[in-house]
């Protein structure tokens, strides 16, 4: 999945964004219209990094009382419910626990608007609520659009110009990512010479481009992340409404379900709690059962990406087949405690291990037929813990990497680099790329102070910009973002991630594997890491493992046609069929007898 890596290395321009109101779906409906039982009242929460459109509804139950939902339109927000709602015919009391908010403010005389305070994280703001009939326009007096090609998708990006309002003594503009649904990022506009310079601080971005303020068109490059993406504004009529149209997810299950359900709370070392979701098939007794294992990065039980749920895809499989399927959220995501980005690969084995022991106490499963299935990084927690723990009973590996994690970093990057419609991807572009990443790496090992590091960093970048081929206008720029990058990447984590070699500890793997990856994966090179793997083992493989390439599949297994990221979203299909019937028959064919 996309690991700490990814996020700060590669996702070029990805946005990641952190939604102050605290809602994570996507909207039933961009315009609400009030009816006789549903009063409306909009305003915009005007924060240093975000406009957020605001609506409040409310309406009375049979018993006389109030009930009520408030959505943040710029955040993919859901109905979420209003917890305390006080109204006078002068004031206003009304409280958000799902955000940790309440605004306090008077009506006006006429009744068509509340002026006040919304406070949440110890901030105030002053907000004014207007009643309304149904969501205005979005605000903007120019609106520019463009595509950007991102890293896992194509982007459809608005800049909206407000008119008498600024930011820093600039121009103010809003940034709105219409594909995914967020937006209202503030930003600034200036006239630097000859160019025109987008600066957005929420998203770390900066857009650059020589063009006048009256020319309809601006032609400029994109910096948030590794190599900077050329992006066109246009000058458009009127501003767009985000999309809310939901992807088509057909593999996403269904009732009725021939299993039983149950949440879970695993306690795991370093008093870390895990919530967790255990599957067993309905009327079992003894079966055998699998833990997966999430790539890295802070992901949910379902590894939910893009509005696919690959975990929760394969838990509903492999149940359906009579195996009992247990799967988790990282620490410090959904309902987990503890802090992911403290933690190194031995917390997860141990978080896994922790998982595995909860499992076999179920009187249900069968404790000497339980094994893993690990998720790229995850397949490496998987090795580890089935090298260590002989009880472990099989292993699936998804998309795992042979390679060490230096190896891994520099190929992937490499892989990108080529497939991605970049500047920067000529035959001596990418070869500076490859001794950028490789000396990189060798800094970040030697664990030098923290300034020292910087300076070498500094070096490094511009030793990179001199020698790949990125035009004149972008290299000050890609400067600036490149070196900012990789100075984040100085954790323990990544030093931990770039010396484990997963393949030393393949030898000790005395259970059944069945190890598979996409041809056409771009983030864990098939051949090459299953070779690793391959050679590894030797000998020592158990008859019953198998290391396949599926042909035509990508980081994810799913059916592509380029294997790039930016295809992930696109592809209705969440899993190929193919390889969860490859899971179930492995693990069934696994278990069938103790395999000590």
């Amino acid at each position: 999945m996309f690991s700490r890596l990814q996020r700060s290395l590669l996702t070029l321009a990805v946005f990641s964004f952190a939604l102050i109101l605290g809602s994570v779906e996507r909207l039933v409906s961009q315009e609400p219209v009030a009816t006789a039982a549903n009063e409306m009242w909009y305003g915009v929460l005007k924060t240093p990094t975000q406009w957020l459109r605001l609506t409040l509804h409310f309406s009375n139950k049979p018993d006389g009382t109030a009930d009520g939902y408030w959505i943040s339109h710029d955040q993919k927000s859901a109905k979420l419910p209003i917890t305390k709602i006080e109204r006078s015919e002068k004031n206003w009391n009304i409280e958000l626990k799902t955000a940790g908010a309440k605004f306090v403010g008077q009506q006006s005389g006429d009744g068509s608007s509340v002026t006040g305070i919304f406070s949440q994280g110890g901030k105030d703001f002053d907000l004014k609520f207007e009643r309304l009939d149904k969501l205005p326009q979005m605000q903007g007096t120019s609106v520019y659009r463009g595509e950007l090609n991102a890293f896992v998708q194509k982007l459809q990006m608005q800049m909206r110009v407000i008119e008498g309002e600024q930011l820093n003594g600039l121009q103010l503009v809003l940034v709105d990512s219409l594909s995914e649904g967020v937006g209202s990022f503030a930003g600034s506009l200036a006239v630097d010479g000859e160019q025109l310079v987008v600066k957005v601080p929420a998203l770390s971005a900066t857009w650059k481009g020589k063009a006048n303020l009256e020319d309809v068109a601006w032609s400029g490059m994109w910096s948030q992340g590794l190599v900077p993406l050329r992006l066109e504004w246009k000058l458009e009529n009127e501003p767009l409404e985000f999309k809310s149209v939901s992807k088509k997810r057909p593999q996403t299950p269904q009732p009725p379900f021939p299993y039983e359900s149950t949440y879970a709370v695993i306690d795991s070392p370093a008093k870390v709690k895990l919530g967790a979701t255990l599957l067993v098939p309905k009327g079992a007794e003894k079966v055998p059962a699998v833990i997966l294992i999430s790539g890295s990065g802070p992901q949910d039980r379902n590894e939910s990406l893009l509005e696919h749920q690959p975990f929760l895809v394969i838990a509903d499989h492999l149940a359906r087949k009579g195996i009992a399927v247990l799967r988790f959220d990282d620490r410090g995501v959904g309902k987990s405690t503890g802090n992911f980005d403290s933690a190194v690969t031995d917390d997860f084995i141990a978080d896994a291990e922790a998982a595995f022991n909860f499992v076999a106490k179920h009187p249900q499963i069968d404790a000497t037929k339980i094994g893993l299935l690990g998720h790229s990084e995850g397949s490496s927690v998987a090795i580890s813990l089935g090298a260590k723990n002989s009880k472990v009973a099989f292993l699936v590996l998804m998309a795992g990497a042979g390679w060490n994690g230096r190896m891994i970093v520099v190929e992937q990057t490499l892989e990108m680099a080529k497939r991605q419609q970049t500047p920067a991807k000529s035959l001596k572009s990418l070869e500076a790329l490859r001794t950028m990443m490789e000396e990189h790496s060798e800094i970040v090992q030697s664990a030098v102070a923290t300034k020292k590091f910087e300076e070498q960093v500094d070096s490094l970048v511009a030793k990179f910009i001199e020698s790949a081929e990125i035009p004149a206008d972008a290299r000050e720029t890609s400067k600036v973002v490149l070196a900012a990058r990789l100075k984040q990447l100085n954790s323990a984590w990544y030093r931990d991630f770039l010396t484990r070699n997963p393949s030393d500890f393949l030898p000790q793997v005395k259970q059944p594997i069945l190890a598979l990856w996409g041809s056409e994966d771009v983030q864990v090179p098939a051949s090459g890491n299953r070779d690793s793997m391959q050679a590894a083992l030797g000998s020592s493989a158990h008859p019953k493992t198998k290391l396949e390439v599926l042909p035509g599949l990508n980081h994810l297994l799913q059916p592509c046609k380029t294997g790039l990221v930016d295809e992930y979203e696109a592809i209705e299909t969440t899993i190929s069929p193919i390889a969860l019937d490859k899971f179930a028959d492995f693990i069934m064919n696994a278990t069938a007898i103790n395999t000590q």
